[in-house]
């Protein structure tokens, strides 16, 4: 297995894991189901940017449109 293949494997575990930890949530699951009571359906689609990088190597992010539009849409503002 080559170091793509392994890295690969680790961030299948963490979506699973992530998956895992909300759809067992009883909060996220009692609020689901107040939206059943009330004749609705809920799709929950998450999104998520994972990066990752050697630790000895230096993250650098730079904000796309799509990122700014929405952040500015939940009132977060950049400098």
């Amino acid at each position: 297995m080559g170091p793509k293949d392994r890295l690969r494997e680790l961030l299948l575990d963490l979506a699973y894991t992530i998956n895992e930890v909300i759809s067992e949530n009883r909060q996220i699951k009692d609020a689901l189901m107040n939206f059943d009571k009330e004749g609705y359906h809920v799709d929950l689609v998450l999104a998520s940017i994972t990066r990752v990088a050697k630790k000895d190597e230096e993250l650098k992010y730079e904000f796309n449109p799509l990122d700014k539009a929405f952040l500015n849409a939940i009132k977060i503002k950049l400098e």
